[in-house]
């Protein structure tokens, strides 16, 4: 697959529809992606080739981009939902951020907007929150390697979230190195495991890393916040530019003396002299806002372990996402022995689970009716209940809840998203997991194998009649046999999806191995029967059949 394939308005890899290109830089292309079935909006990164020139770099890659798919959902931490290998390429599906980063914000002058005064509170706020998230990966032992602002995303209403972790890495791993970027590389381009404008004295001198040289890096990026503009070319020489630092223009408020001194202790030479934690940084930078503003900083740090249920809910729909149905199943066991009350977890679970056959949709909503939300998400599982409602038909059910989530949450965009779908007559269509199109028109008979993995149908409106069998996990139809005939026979799936049977006019019983393609000739053809049999039926082991023949009297 190629970079013609992004194109706006196409659809890759039967799911993603591109938005359009969000941008591009050292490591490759990025693109906003509109994934219909998760109706969401995604960021796709998309590497370049030639980063991949070491053996095996590929498979280093991914593996070190996975340690960010792992981290824990924080509200300060851009979400990676997992990593695609199309044509030696791994694709990057993370999530999209509306409001660009904090390098844009600089840029565009948004960081600086409503005087000196509303600056300092946004610089200060929007550094204490690229502190949390940087906090929270250290904690689960991850190192980003490749803090700056254009790591940093803002959403709409200015909450900060730090994103590409352990791609600086990953890219190191799989072979590329700082002579790639060329004798031109801008020092603002990550290149070679770093961005040279930003990177600590450790990094610049290939040196062991730990988390004190992402503190280096972070202060570095609350350098450039209050200047403005990069005019250094090394982060190594943070120290001395601190010293003479001068805003680019008179929109920047001036450096605090406690933001002064607070950089000079994360720009200490030797690491451990560097503050302890991310934690203590912040927790340093919030006395600082209350000393500049004169009020108390208004968030609160969020609490490691909240999200645990939360965090394993959306690994799962990564991983069913990806077709690995069995592990997504598993990990939404986890999450609800961690909070047997997450609502998500319970619907997600619930609807696969219903789908595949194994409960039936009023054990799922039973499970929904069961659980205790607090009254500010009760809105929630009305919401949820009126989902399935819809998917079983009960359209009336479905609108009574809408209108009670509406009561509980006045323009709820879920609520209004699903009274929309309902007035448009789409839910039906948009609930569906694939669709067939029969070339003949007709369909005349289906089946569908225990364990819900194989579909079969026959169809035609002319002499011809086909079975066709279709893997419901890949979405792909293949023909299994034509006949020339002139009514429709009989047949039935295995439990297994590994036969058809079908019930011939002549009476007999003709066995179709269904993961042969285009076959003229049947596996078994079983005689006995001097007329039709008009009914029949396979044992759950797919060993027995039991028949039942039409009696024709004269």
């Amino acid at each position: 697959m190629s970079y013609q394939s992004w194109q706006t308005g196409n659809v890759v890899l039967g799911q993603y529809r591109i938005s359009g290109k969000l941008g591009e830089g050292g490591m490759g292309e990025v693109y906003q992606v509109h994934h219909e079935d998760w109706e969401v909006d995604l960021a796709m990164k998309c590497p370049r080739a030639s980063i991949f020139d070491k053996a095996g770099g590929l498979e280093h890659f991914v593996r070190e981009a996975e340690t960010w798919v792992n981290l824990a959902l924080h509200p300060h931490v851009t979400s990676c939902y997992y990593v695609r290998v199309v044509d030696n390429l791994p694709l990057i599906f993370a999530e999209y951020v509306a409001g660009g980063s904090l390098a844009d914000w600089i840029r565009d002058g948004r960081l600086y907007a409503g005087g000196q005064q509303a600056a300092l509170e946004r610089i200060l706020d929007s550094a204490i929150q690229f502190a949390w998230g940087l906090h929270a990966a250290h904690e689960q032992g991850l190192v980003h390697q490749d803090v700056k602002p254009a790591n940093v995303l803002v959403t709409e209403d200015g909450t900060v979230k730090v994103t590409d972790f352990g791609l600086a890495k990953a890219r190191t791993l799989a072979g590329e190195s700082a002579l790639q970027g060329g004798e031109q590389q801008s020092v603002l381009v990550s290149v070679g495991g770093l961005t040279p404008a930003y990177c600590s004295p450790e990094q610049a001198q290939g040196q062991a890393l730990s988390r004190k040289t992402d503190i280096w890096s972070w202060a570095v990026s609350l350098l450039h916040l209050f200047t403005g503009k990069v005019t250094w070319m090394s982060g190594v020489a943070a120290r001395e530019v601190l010293a003479r630092a001068r805003a680019a223009d008179e929109r920047i408020p001036p450096m605090p003396a406690g933001v002064v001194r607070l950089l000079g202790r994360c720009f200490q030479a030797q690491p451990e002299q560097r503050p302890a934690t991310m934690l203590e940084v912040a927790q340093a930078l919030q006395e600082i806002y209350a000393q500049e503003t004169g009020k108390s900083y208004p968030l609160e740090m969020p609490q490691a372990g909240r999200n645990q249920a939360e965090t394993l809910n959306n690994r799962a729909l990564s991983l069913y996402d990806l077709g690995k149905v069995e592990q997504a199943r598993q990990v939404w066991e986890q999450a609800l022995q961690a909070d047997p009350q997450h609502l998500e977890s319970v619907y997600n679970r619930g609807v696969v689970l219903w789908r595949a056959g194994e409960i039936t949709d009023d054990v799922l909503v039973q499970q929904l009716e069961m659980l205790r939300p607090a009254p500010a998400q009760a809105w929630r599982r009305a919401t949820a209940l009126a989902q399935v409602q819809l998917e079983r038909g009960e359209s009336l059910a479905a609108q009574a809840l809408l209108e009670e989530a509406a009561h509980q949450a006045p323009g709820g965009p879920e609520i209004e998203e699903i009274q929309e779908k309902i007035l448009a007559g789409k839910w039906a269509r948009e609930q569906c997991q694939k669709y067939l199109k029969s070339a003949g028109g007709l369909v005349a008979g289906i089946g569908l194998s225990s364990d819900g993995r194989w579909l079969a149908y026959q169809d035609g409106l002319q002499k011809v009649i086909r079975l066709w069998i279709w893997d419901t996990q890949t979405g792909t139809t293949r023909m299994i046999v034509e006949m020339p005939e002139k009514s429709f026979p009989t047949f039935v799936l295995s439990p297994d999806g590994q036969w058809i049977v079908e019930g011939h006019t002549s009476g007999a019983l003709i066995l179709w191995d269904t993961q042969k393609t285009a076959q003229k000739t049947p596996a078994h053809v079983l005689q006995g029967h001097t007329s039709l049999v008009s009914s029949f039926s396979m044992s759950e082991d797919g060993r027995w059949l039991a028949t039942c023949v039409k009696k024709i009297t004269g």
